[in-house]
């Protein structure tokens, strides 16, 4: 009798993968679509590949169209941070934590800026020239440009 339940569970699964996708059933709150890139309203740019993600914050691009200096920020410890860093920069956090160690020991890039709260990112995103960073969407209310992630 026992035997006769796990087929119908493989078909649930299956279901339920087809009507979610498959990560749909793993899935959590929190995913990409709750964090908001945002910029300085100095930086050119109203939209960004997640390839130019990636390559910003892991140093590789330090720069803006228009020559200007790319300043990166950071959420500290939050799920917005974990959310964006898994999701855009193909990192975990202690990954991406020990790349820029190696990155400052080497003297090839400097550790970006943290702040522990979305509203201390905000305000330095909005007084920096060139700065960038993300927030859980939640907490944008438009006080500063955010990006489109295409």
């Amino acid at each position: 009798m026992k035997w006769r339940i796990i087929p119908v569970l493989i078909a649930v699964l299956f279901i339920g993968i087809a009507v979610s996708g498959p990560t749909g059933l793993f899935a959590t709150s929190g995913r990409a679509g709750d964090v908001v890139v945002i910029c300085n309203d100095s930086v050119p740019a109203s939209s960004l590949s997640r390839d130019n993600i990636q390559e910003m914050f892991l140093g590789r691009k330090t720069r803006w169209s228009d020559g200007q200096k790319i300043t990166l920020t950071l959420l500290k410890d939050s799920d917005a941070n974990d959310v964006f860093l898994e999701e855009y920069v193909e990192k975990t956090p202690q990954q991406f934590r020990d790349y820029w160690k190696k990155q400052a020991f080497t003297g090839r890039g400097r550790i970006p800026d943290t702040f522990a709260s979305p509203q201390e990112v905000i305000e330095f995103v909005k007084n920096t020239p060139g700065a960038v960073g993300y927030i859980p969407a939640s907490a944008y209310e438009s006080q500063v440009k955010s990006i489109t992630i295409e």
